[in-house]
């Protein structure tokens, strides 16, 4: 009975390990990932508009998980920043950031986006940007950033770069490992 008692457990602990979001790296270690930003919750978890923006909010229109998502309207032509300086435990420099981002199908330009991360470089903070991709108009798109050698990292956010199309892009499932 001792037996299987113990597979019960290790069970248990297997689940439970899967429950917190575990993530298997290349070399076989495991890292932990972090969701702070899902916005289930009907806010906008500390996430505001950096430059050239318009106000933002928690959306149901699109969502990739949950019920939530963050909708970042877009007005014509326009290069906009939107970023969190809170909610960032766990992350650091070497910390792969996921960004997922919904366009709609009703798109009629090519609406490009790319994760940054801002570089409090004793008190000048400067934008330290990944790579950009074009959205997929009608489908979630994801892209990464990694955290770059920094002084301090004072938030991450996203960059739209849209060249003259009004609507909305949604972001969801912002999500990184450990460094």
């Amino acid at each position: 009975m001792r037996f299987f008692r113990s597979r019960r457990i290790v069970g248990a602990v297997a689940a439970a390990g899967l429950s917190l979001g575990l993530v298997a790296a290349g070399s076989g270690q495991a890292w932990a990932a972090y969701s702070g930003f899902g916005w289930e919750s009907g806010g906008v978890q500390g996430w505001a508009v950096d430059w050239d923006g318009t106000t933002i909010s928690s959306s149901t229109t699109y969502k990739f998980a949950g019920t939530r998502s963050l909708k970042l309207p877009q007005s014509g032509e326009q290069y906009a920043g939107y970023r969190s300086g809170s909610d960032l435990t766990g992350i650091g420099v070497g910390s792969v950031v996921t960004f997922k981002m919904y366009l709609p199908a009703s798109a009629n330009h090519p609406i490009e986006a790319k994760g940054y991360v801002t570089d409090g470089n004793n008190g000048s903070f400067i934008e330290r940007f990944g790579q950009h991709i074009v959205l997929t108009p009608g489908a979630w798109s994801t892209f990464t950033l990694t955290i770059p050698a920094v002084t301090s990292i004072e938030g991450i956010g996203v960059e739209v770069d849209n060249p003259g199309w009004t609507g909305a892009v949604y972001l969801d499932a912002v999500t990184w490992t450990a460094p």
